[in-house]
């Protein structure tokens, strides 16, 4: 979360930043994103550092 994940971050353009990943885990909490993918949440830098997020966007990403 707010950071630069290995591999998740670096498929955002330059002034996005990702918020949060959530991932399917069938073992764990059980979350499932459509055929076991991910949900993510990011946001515009600009946006970010002025508090901005009603401006957060969502995407699901399925396999």
């Amino acid at each position: 979360m707010f950071g630069n994940g290995k591999g998740k971050q670096e498929d955002l353009d330059d002034d996005e930043v990702l918020l949060l990943q959530l991932r399917s885990d069938s073992d764990g909490p059980r979350f499932m994103w459509w055929d076991v993918g991910a949900i993510r949440f990011w946001i515009k830098r600009e946006a970010l550092e002025t508090c901005q997020f009603h401006l957060a966007e969502a995407e699901i990403e399925g396999h």
